[in-house]
């Protein structure tokens, strides 16, 4: 995977940004990198790190030809530290960082649950957590107190800082006063998490999602066939790792079993039994499955916006009684309402995310999704 902002898709304002700031010798000394699951954001910072060490970076990009250039492609520099998360708080991310190159060399819009699947943990457990425990934050920060070994820049690059909690404020005086030439970039997903303190003082980069056509792009990269790619593509919302997990299942997918469509009629004749056994299939499902349907319903609902605003949405793809549903959601409920509705599929995936009971979560999503059902059906009537 290139970590250069030439290979990189889309956000090309952020990169010619970065790229500047780094040529000029204007970039803050902590900066913090936000985007959804699946974007770019790390990808992003990690070739805003190459771009730091390299030795002759353009306006544009970095050499790619030099020392440094060529021990940055493998994420193995010596002034090129990580701190990401890990299970266990008698480790530190030095215990597991050559698993941690192999993955994200190969993988680099991995979330955090594939992350803690694929790293070589001495334990795991069937709900993986990971964290950034006080041991590993101060060792990161420890390796920073050195000089740097080939007399330029050093990096830390914090994956994830949300999962340091109030450990973070240990960051703060590293922060404020940097020892010479030394870069923090840290890589979050959840701002809102991080304390307000280390948000102050970071400079804050917003990454955009994948467009549509750029997931596409990437799955065929990554040897997924076209079709499949441009079918899968409108499900993930920009979440590259979503695709490849989908793409890449060995499991029936979701979509085989559950639709919209058959949980929508199942409401609407109020068939409580069916729906009972619905949520028992539904705590069955893992959490890729569970999100996979969720994030399915809300695309169909985002396809009821699309026809309802401009007359017509791309459903070459869909099943016939899919696009029926769509027609029909679009004449029945106004825009307001269909993103109300999108929000409860929002709030589910945030719940499904921190594996609250999935039956019940499920259960609480059809009583919301019937709401809506019944002004669909009064409109229709």
């Amino acid at each position: 995977m290139a970590f250069d902002f030439s290979g990189i898709r889309g956000n090309d304002t952020l990169k010619a940004e970065l790229a500047g700031l780094v040529h000029s010798g204007q970039m803050p000394h902590a900066l913090m990198f936000h985007g959804k699951t699946g974007s770019g954001k790390l990808r992003i910072a990690l070739s805003t790190a190459r771009m730091l060490l390299c030795a002759n970076p353009s306006s544009g990009d970095l050499c790619g030809m030099c020392s440094p250039c060529k021990k940055t492609a493998k994420l193995s520099h010596p002034d090129l530290h990580f701190l990401f998360p890990i299970i266990g708080s008698e480790y530190t991310s030095d215990d597991y960082v050559a698993a941690w190159r192999e993955v994200i060399i190969r993988h680099p819009e991995i979330d955090l649950q594939a992350w803690l699947e694929q790293g070589d943990f001495e334990s795991k457990s069937k709900n993986l957590q990971g964290n950034l425990s006080t041991r590993n934050i101060l060792n990161g920060m420890h390796k920073l107190s050195f000089k740097s070994y080939e007399g330029g820049n050093k990096v830390l690059v914090i994956w994830l800082p949300e999962l340091m909690g109030k450990e973070g404020n240990r960051l703060l005086k590293l922060i404020e006063e940097p020892p010479e030439n030394t870069y923090i970039i840290l890589v979050t997903e959840q701002m809102g998490a991080i304390l307000p303190t280390i948000l102050s003082r970071t400079q804050l980069f917003k990454v955009d999602a994948y467009r549509e056509e750029e997931v596409v792009d990437i799955l065929a990269e990554g040897g997924i066939a076209p079709e499949q790619a441009q079918k899968i593509a409108p499900v993930v919302q920009g979440n590259v790792n979503e695709a490849f997990k989908i793409a890449t299942s060995t499991e029936d997918s979701v979509d085989d079993i559950w639709t919209l469509p058959h949980w929508a009629q199942l409401a609407k004749n109020n068939d409580a039994g069916a729906l009972v056994k619905m949520a028992a299939a539904f705590q069955g499902l893992n959490n890729h499955h569970r999100k996979q349907f969720v994030k399915q319903c809300s695309l169909l609902v985002h396809k009821a916006i699309q026809t309802k605003i401009h007359g017509k949405a791309e459903t070459s793809y869909l099943k016939p009684e899919e696009i029926e549903f769509i027609r029909n959601f679009a004449n029945a409920l106004e825009v307001p309402q269909m993103y109300a509705l999108i929000s409860v599929f929002d709030k589910a995936i945030f719940y499904i995310e921190r594996n609250v009971n999935a039956s019940i979560v499920f259960m609480a999503l059809t009583f919301q999704f019937e709401k809506y059902l019944r002004i669909s059906a009064a409109s229709t009537a």
